[in-house]
């Protein structure tokens, strides 16, 4: 989910590594919530016996922004480390990459001949009470009351650290659904979707303007 914070954070964060449809690996990296500038440098590294190498490192200065990094796909254990020479890093969790493009389509099932029904006597089905369906929430509420439920907790703890309050925004709730559905549908876990777009380009598209810094938070279960 994605929300307006008005308590950012300066830091980084760094993606694992993935296959691109075009079969490249890839791995970004961002820098969030900071007013000073910066060198920001990713690497991304395989995992081997020894030392793990640098096969690919990229860089851009600013107080924001984000870098990424592509090479050319050998089957392997890689992950990513970000750095601002600021005392910010962060490491990535390792991936196993086989090269294989996420999305890669399954072979059509072959249909095969089945034997003709045997026509038998079934018992007329009883009737069952249809659950009540859940009431919308109110007029120009966004997202679902079970939504707005986790959002009023987590501003309660908000509020006892001091930060303000969390809001519910539909553009970024769209940019949300849209790409998780996507994630869904092509079968990857990125931040960076399928053609490349970063969560940025995903906001900006669903028509959100606003905030001053930004993060992405996504999770499978």
């Amino acid at each position: 989910m994605l929300t307006k914070s008005i308590c950012p954070r300066c830091d980084v964060y760094a993606t694992a590594p993935y296959v691109t449809s075009a079969g490249k690996i890839q791995a970004s990296a961002a820098r969030l919530g900071c007013k000073d500038t910066a060198l920001v440098r990713v690497r991304i590294k395989r995992a081997e016996a020894g030392p793990d190498p640098v096969v690919r490192s990229g860089a851009k200065r600013g107080n924001n922004g984000r870098v990424t990094v592509t090479l050319r796909c050998t089957p392997g254990v890689y992950y990513t480390v970000v750095t601002d020479y600021r005392g910010h890093s962060g490491t990535s969790k390792a991936a196993r990459l086989s090269c294989a493009p996420a999305g890669t389509p399954s072979p059509t099932p072959t249909a095969t001949p089945t034997a003709a029904p045997t026509t038998t006597a079934t018992p007329t089905p009883t009737p069952t009470a249809t659950a009540k369906p859940t009431a919308p929430p109110p007029a120009g509420t966004v997202g679902t009351a079970d939504e707005n439920e986790v959002l009023r907790l987590v501003n309660v703890e908000r509020a006892k650290g001091g930060c303000q309050p969390l809001k519910h925004d539909a553009q970024l709730r769209k940019a949300a659904y849209d790409h998780s559905a996507d994630m869904a549908a092509q079968n990857y876990f990125s931040h960076t979707s399928q053609d490349g777009r970063s969560f940025m380009d995903r906001i900006r598209g669903a028509g959100f303007t606003g905030g001053s810094g930004w993060a992405e938070n996504i999770a499978a279960r």
